[in-house]
């Protein structure tokens, strides 16, 4: 790659980040956002041993010192083994290890939607300026960019790019003036920022906020540099790994390093870095093409009849091993019947089965949690369509217990089942103080939803968000989309918008048909045992079949194996 590329990749994405006003999943902790091996990194260049730099990137010239030699940046060697983690065992920053535990299939397929959402074509970069300007560069980012994926990646661009210049004035003013590390670094800042101003006030306090946040910035692309090093310049997908502690990165490096597929799909996305250098833009279609040369699945099905036969193949499979009709995911004791499987074909819809396994089975955050689908309406043949009066109680209930039980302010999801024939996702963040409401088939606002949770929810304001909008011809995405919007704010994700990205209905449905079969093949979906199963069915046998209702699709009188949540 071209010594300029890395300049040249953060300017592209100054186009590609558009405005958006999506709050992030938390304001009170760091934005969370999923980031992430073991060739040199194209970008650092095996053979070349200086620090990179455009030829009119003379730093010292452009803060008006004498030109000195390029100082060499030494490489970091991976860490020692016996520095695995902290001494105490706690993770500030989960990203590392969600990483790590995350299965291959997901981390692979989460590299496909990362490369496909940075497919918009995108502009030429404007002239290169000055890496003097870093300072300036850095803020303008600060101020632009809302924590959206694209947002976050030019953001740990420019870190790098501002992390390497900072090293070389350092460098050059130790080398020269026989100053302390200390001292050049301060001398590099004030010589950016210019001096603090001496009088208390806003001039003040904005040269505080500036220096703030150049620090920040300097701090983790210094970070980004060690993963830059270790692995290919894919970990740059992987947003987020900047603000790890050094004990996290020494943990990431040791055993990701060992995770071979994780690391050869870094290596693709590589090259991805490359287009978006040149082009302004990713090619999924080559990052597609190279997965299933190397014998991954196709990340990208696109035949309804390969669908289907891939659904009813993975149907059989399960049949075949299951006395009891049931499966169970032992993690969060929460069992379904295999017949739902069958809803994952291309023109069926996803029940709450479905919706909620996908979910229990993603990789969340610590602080997430995934709660029960909610029914919005009465079901009952005399009251069907009608609201059901307190849909939130249970849900109030349960989050109030948690409270009670912890002192980590937590993350809840809900599905919410509309009209008896649509889903949507009702986020409850107790970070932000606020509830944020993401539906697939409405523009406005859904007045009886935001009354409920003023109910239930009374501090916390409602707040509706803007997702992609299912087109009149795709009426059986909805659960698929709750799926998807789940797991970007699982992760701490900003929910893709309909301004700025599409989706394709099948992509979607293989997505979650990925998600269960990769389970299933970890073992972190089995089947449910048969003696509690015998049981379970003397016991309904016993009692009224009233109490027992279920969730009905949109085909009149017909049932999918919805169960109803009551609350």
């Amino acid at each position: 790659m071209e010594r300029t590329s890395i300049r040249s990749f953060a300017r592209k994405f100054s186009h590609l980040c558009d405005k958006n006003d999506e709050v992030p999943i938390t304001a009170a902790s760091p934005p969370l956002t999923a980031e992430t091996g073991s060739s040199r990194a194209t970008l650092i260049h095996g053979d070349v041993p200086n620090l990179i730099l455009d030829d009119n990137d003379a730093c010292p010239n452009s803060i008006g010192a004498t030109n000195p030699a390029e100082p060499s940046i030494s490489r970091k060697k991976v860490p020692d083994a016996s520095r695995r983690g902290d001494t105490n065992g706690i993770t500030r920053n989960p990203v590392c290890r969600a990483l790590l535990d995350q299965p291959v299939a997901d981390f692979i397929y989460e590299s496909y939607c990362q490369v496909q959402r940075l497919s918009l074509p995108g502009k030429a970069p404007e002239q290169d300026r000055a890496l003097a300007e870093a300072f300036q560069g850095l803020n303008q980012v600060e101020e632009e960019h809302t924590d959206r994926y694209v947002g976050s990646l030019r953001t740990a661009a420019l870190s790098v790019s501002f992390a390497r210049w900072h090293q070389c004035q350092v460098k050059w003013l130790e080398n020269t003036t026989n100053m302390t590390s200390q001292s050049a670094t301060n001398s590099v800042f004030e010589r950016g920022l210019g001096t603090k101003p001496q009088e208390p006030g806003a001039r003040q306090d904005e040269w505080k906020r500036r220096r703030q946040r150049s620090s920040t910035s300097c701090t983790r692309g210094k970070k980004w540099l060690r993963l830059l090093d270790a692995f290919d310049d894919g970990i740059l997908f992987k947003v987020g790994l900047g603000k790890s502690r050094d004990t996290e990165l020494d943990t990431l490096i040791i055993e990701l390093t060992h995770q071979i597929q994780k690391v050869e799909d870094l290596g693709l996305l590589s090259e991805q870095i490359k287009f978006i250098s040149n082009t302004g833009r990713t090619s999924p279609a080559l990052f597609r093409e190279q997965l299933v040369k190397r014998g991954y699945p196709d990340p990208y099905a696109t035949s309804p009849t390969t669908g289907s036969n891939e659904v009813d193949a993975f149907v059989d499979e399960v049949r075949d091993s299951n006395t009891s009709g049931r499966l169970l995911i032992p993690r969060a004791n929460f069992k379904f019947d295999i017949a739902s499987l069958q809803r994952l074909a291309p023109t069926m819809w996803l029940n709450d089965d479905i919706v909620l396994a996908c979910l229990h089975l993603s990789t969340r955050l610590p602080f997430v949690r995934i709660g029960f689908s909610v029914p919005m309406h009465r079901q009952t043949a005399t009251r069907a369509g009608s609201l059901v009066p307190d849909p939130f109680q249970r849900a109030s209930s349960v989050i109030s217990g948690a409270r009670a039980s912890k002192t980590e302010t937590l993350v809840w999801l809900f599905p919410l089942f509309q009209r008896n024939n649509h889903f949507s996702l009702l986020e409850i963040n107790e970070r932000d103080e606020k509830i944020y409401h993401y539906d697939s088939m409405t523009h406005g606002e859904n007045t009886h939803i935001k009354t409920a949770c003023n109910k239930a929810f009374s501090r916390f304001p409602y707040e509706e968000k803007r997702v992609m909008q299912q087109p009149d011809e795709d009426t059986y995405s909805c659960g698929a989309l709750v799926i998807k919007n789940a797991r970007d704010r699982m992760m701490g994700r900003l929910v893709a918008a309909q301004s700025s990205h599409t989706y394709d209905a099948t992509e979607l449905r293989m997505g979650a048909l990925r998600i269960l079969q990769s389970a299933w093949r970890d073992h972190a979906l089995t089947v449910a045992p048969m003696e509690e199963e015998a049981r379970k069915r003397k016991f309904n046998s016993s009692i009224n079949s009233n109490t027992h209702k279920r969730q009905k699709t949109r085909e009149t009188g017909k049932e999918y194996g919805l169960r109803l949540v009551t609350s």
